[in-house]
């Protein structure tokens, strides 16, 4: 592994043979690794190896959800919403109360990709929150994973009076979910969004 971590950026694809070679006793030592970089995903080569690695990396990354470091419970939850299975889920929901607000967006998203039972009722309840990033980040997630049961309450977030640019831009995060949830039920309202 410390070979791996000297090598990873010269030569990826041959430390990346040799920890698959290594086999699954790696995982730990990888997860320690994956959790030194703060970027999204972390370290793409390391990130891959998780993935590769499967059912026996996600098991590691569930004792790791308990970490201090936002940005490694992140990137677990992309690892666990990548190669996992709705059998995390559990695990997913304590994180939705967790102290970091991208911490609970991204459990959040991890329950609609498991398409988990009370998920819907979690984004409706973030879609209505009076932060207007959460609200924003709601909406992406909507459309990300075309969830029509929220239609209305995506649309009752036009902005149908227009006083700053900033509502130009909600708008138009509005309408690029409403196109890809695809409920013709807003067919109406971005009508009339056109015509305006």
């Amino acid at each position: 592994l410390s070979a791996f971590e000297l090598w990873m950026s010269d030569k990826g694809p041959e430390a990346a043979g040799l920890i698959l070679s290594l086999g699954p006793e790696t995982i730990p030592g990888l997860v320690d690794l994956f959790s030194k970089d703060e970027a999204v995903g972390g370290r793409r080569i390391v990130f891959n190896l998780l993935c590769q690695f499967g059912d026996k990396a996600v098991l590691e990354a569930h004792t790791r959800l308990r970490d201090a470091r936002p940005y490694f419970i992140r990137n677990l939850l992309l690892l666990i919403r990548r190669v996992g299975t709705p059998s995390s889920t559990p695990q997913v929901k304590q994180l939705l109360r967790h102290k970091d607000p991208t911490v609970r967006m991204e459990a959040l998203s991890t329950l609609l990709k498991f398409k988990d039972a009370g998920a819907t009722k979690l984004l409706r309840e973030a879609l209505r929150s009076e932060d207007p990033d959460v609200a924003s980040q709601a909406v992406g997630l909507a459309g990300q994973y075309r969830v029509q049961e929220v239609t209305t309450d995506i649309l009752a977030r036009i902005r149908r009076v227009i006083l700053f640019e900033a509502d130009y831009t909600v708008n138009e995060e509005i309408i690029r979910a409403l196109g890809e949830i695809g409920d013709v039920r807003a067919v109406p309202d971005v009508a009339k969004l056109a015509r305006s």
